[in-house]
């Protein structure tokens, strides 16, 4: 008869183990790593004949795909206006605008390969709201959000 397996997790070293709900005979388990699983452990009880034994334990270490956020941008007349992350190596970018807080996000047509994002600084975008989403392979992360504060004569 073959081993089975039982996986379990822990959101701290001072927590208590969870057992992950699976069918014991998988000895590899797979999970979403995200900023808020940073730190969390597994472990894996192999069992056979009777006999039990845990495994190490492993830790999840999040790595954020931003590195650098982008900033609120403020200006006094009509004026060209950057916004910028930095990211781990390897990643591509789609920038995203909304006209307010409360309206929907619309895709910033690029070619996905720059970190920033230009566009030119008028009263009426006074408010408007900037992201990014970077992307590396599977995953993604969306940026924080900066926005263009216009101060000149509206």
């Amino acid at each position: 008869e073959g081993s089975t397996y039982q996986w379990y997790y822990r959101k701290s070293a001072t927590s208590r183990w969870i057992l992950v709900r699976n069918d014991g005979t998988s000895a590899s388990y797979t999970t979403v790593g995200s900023a808020d699983r940073d730190g969390w452990q597994f472990c894996c009880k192999v069992m056979k004949d009777g006999a039990s034994e845990l495994s190490d334990v492993a830790t999840l270490n999040y790595q954020s795909l931003v590195t650098a956020q982008p900033e609120d941008a403020a200006i006094s007349a009509r004026q060209n206006v950057t916004f910028e992350v930095a990211s781990v190596a390897g990643c591509t970018y789609q920038w995203y605008y909304r006209k307010s807080a409360d309206s929907r996000w619309i895709v910033v047509r690029n070619n996905g390969t720059s970190a920033s994002y230009a566009t030119l600084g008028t009263a009426d975008r006074d408010g408007w709201q900037f992201c990014c989403k970077v992307m590396q392979g599977n995953a993604s992360e969306l940026s924080e959000v900066a926005t263009l504060h216009y101060q000149g004569v509206k």
